[in-house]
């Protein structure tokens, strides 16, 4: 009985470093999620800059017209 005792014991101070552990990487996920939308933001607004790069220079070429 006590070594079953002993190794519930053991057990839940297992899951409680464990628990703590997830704890932590919620709370490092929530502080750096800000951080990601911001460079995912940043990402689609440079893929718009080039798209309408593309766009603008086809443009340019179809109407003859270059201001590089």
């Amino acid at each position: 009985m006590n070594k079953l005792i002993e190794q519930n014991g053991h057990i839940v101070k297992e899951l409680s470093a464990e628990v703590e552990q997830v704890k932590g990487n919620i709370m490092l996920r929530a502080a750096v999620q800000p951080l990601v939308n911001v460079v995912n933001f940043m990402r689609n607004v440079v893929k718009l800059a080039v798209e309408h790069e593309s766009r603008l220079k086809a443009l340019e070429e179809k109407a003859g017209v270059s201001h590089e």
